[in-house]
């Protein structure tokens, strides 16, 4: 079930304040949100593109590294442009009879074809978003093509872009747009990300005390204490308050407060295979078998041989909504 969003309105009222920003000629189109994993990048996106979409929403695109079609430049070009004929009648008008056949083994010049130039020849006075999500997951070449439209895109038409910290891919592009940091961690009470952080441990407890019905010894002397240790222990990782809090409410207080995300998946993954001889002997030969065949997938438009069996083995696994797997 998809997480209630709570939080993030000053980055709302943020983005929008420079969206209705007049930008020069030599200014940036992009806004590109910084934050490290599980600090809310995806859910901002996605809840952005919820309360946008039909108005000023023009396309949008989530790049999912365990999903390598979504992360494929050809792939995303083509929904895109889909996209952007459905919102901009004068973008459709101008790709409409564009032969893309030629590109099929270049990309990149497919990204200029049916993005880049249409969109520079704009002349519609009615703003629009592009809300690309996880731009370092997407890789280099992705990150390259979005480097180059930011710089010649007309005013009316914005890029708001989510990605991790140091990322190589983004290595020395986007030096010039306004940006924003979502996982500097103050600990004032006043500060906007102490304030989300606390609203969603607070709403994330609500919920699961609802579910069990009941209150774990985590919680038991003071509710709020425990919900403090939580959110200083988070340093404003939403992934990490919620996977903590699930796994106390789950009675796994055991747990404790983990020193970092990395820690509480180490943990978890030592509870469900306790004997690891057995996890490198049955476990992990059928996960390498999920992962090449959940690479495989991103190509299955390609000829390539076998193509009946392999779509045969394909189809014993479930996507999900969110774009993982499952069998």
């Amino acid at each position: 079930m998809k997480e209630e969003f709570v939080g993030r309105e000053w980055l709302f009222c943020k983005v929008e304040k420079w969206f209705e920003k007049d930008l020069g000629s030599r200014e940036s189109r992009v806004f590109l949100i910084w934050g490290g994993a599980g600090t809310g990048k995806s859910s901002f996106a996605q809840e952005f593109v919820r309360r946008h979409e039909g108005e000023k929403l023009a396309g949008y695109h989530y790049c999912q590294r365990d999903n390598p079609r979504t992360c494929d430049l050809q792939s995303l070009v083509y929904s895109l442009s889909t996209m952007l004929s459905k919102s901009l009648s004068e973008y459709a008008a101008l790709v409409e009879k564009l032969q893309t056949d030629q590109f099929r083994d270049n990309p990149n010049a497919l990204f200029d074809l049916l993005i880049t130039t249409p969109l520079q020849q704009l002349n519609e006075n009615t703003r629009h978003f592009l809300v690309i999500d996880g731009l370092d997951e997407g890789g280099a070449m992705i990150a390259s093509c979005f480097a180059r439209l930011s710089g010649t895109l007309p005013s009316s038409l914005r890029v708001i872009l989510t990605a991790r910290h140091n990322s190589p891919a983004l290595s020395g592009l986007f030096l010039n747009s306004t940006s924003v940091k979502l996982d500097q961690f103050e600990t004032s009470l006043e500060s906007l990300s102490s304030k989300d952080i606390r609203q969603f441990v607070s709403m994330k407890y609500r919920k699961l005390q609802t579910e069990f019905n009941c209150i774990p010894s985590f919680f038991a002397t003071d509710e709020q204490v425990g919900q403090e240790k939580i959110v200083q222990a988070s340093q404003n990782c939403f992934l990490y308050a919620k996977l903590v809090m699930e796994h106390i409410f789950d009675g796994h207080n055991e747990i404790g407060l983990p020193a970092s995300l990395s820690e509480i998946y180490c943990l978890d993954f030592r509870r469900h295979f306790p004997d690891i001889e057995f996890f490198e002997k049955k476990v992990a030969p059928v996960l390498q078998i999920v992962l090449a065949i959940q690479s495989a997938k991103a190509f299955i438009h390609q000829e390539i041989p076998e193509i009946g069996r392999l779509n045969h083995l394909i189809s014993i696994f479930k996507n999900n909504e969110d774009g993982s797997t499952q069998f």
